[in-house]
């Protein structure tokens, strides 16, 4: 697998109260969270994502451009939205979006403020919110994905 690097469009997500989850359900979110996976990597493949680290319940991935990822992001949350969950009830799950600069060094992501940003815009959220940075916004101008639109737009919010 081949990383982009320059400019990327990164997404990161977690599941909401994972924890308790785990606690009170342990075995149906097992199962669950398979289930969590497929559904976000099945995103992830459709826009050309690259994902490249899981975090237990979230993922990773990195994008050529912005409308993919959030394209992916928007799949992604309606597939969520959509799956009945019966044992363990809906899993919410915050996302986040941020383009920046990305290098590599053999298949991983060097340090970069890039990822800082994108994870504290990712831990901003609540479940079933996808926040997206002043800099991906700008990455998408004119070429929101038909259908999208931008909620509460605060300019700069958390800084990314």
């Amino acid at each position: 697998m081949t990383l982009p690097t320059g400019t990327v469009t990164f997404l990161y997500t977690d599941i909401e109260g994972s924890t308790r989850l785990y606690q009170q359900h342990p075995a149906a979110m097992l199962r669950a969270l398979a289930r969590h996976d497929d559904l976000l990597h099945g995103a992830l493949a459709a826009h050309g994502g690259s994902l490249f680290r899981t975090t237990g319940d979230g993922v990773c991935a990195a994008f050529v451009d912005a409308p993919a990822a959030v394209s992916a992001a928007s799949d992604a949350q309606q597939a969520l939205a959509r799956e009945p969950w019966p044992d363990t009830g809906p899993l919410r799950v915050r996302m986040g979006i941020h383009t920046g600069p990305a290098e590599t060094v053999g298949e991983v992501y060097t340090y970069s403020l890039a990822l800082v940003l994108v994870q504290r815009l990712m831990s901003a959220g609540h479940g079933g919110q996808t926040l997206v940075s002043a800099s991906a916004a700008e990455a998408l101008s004119g070429r929101l994905p038909s259908g999208l639109a931008f909620g509460a737009w605060a300019s700069n919010a958390c800084a990314a």
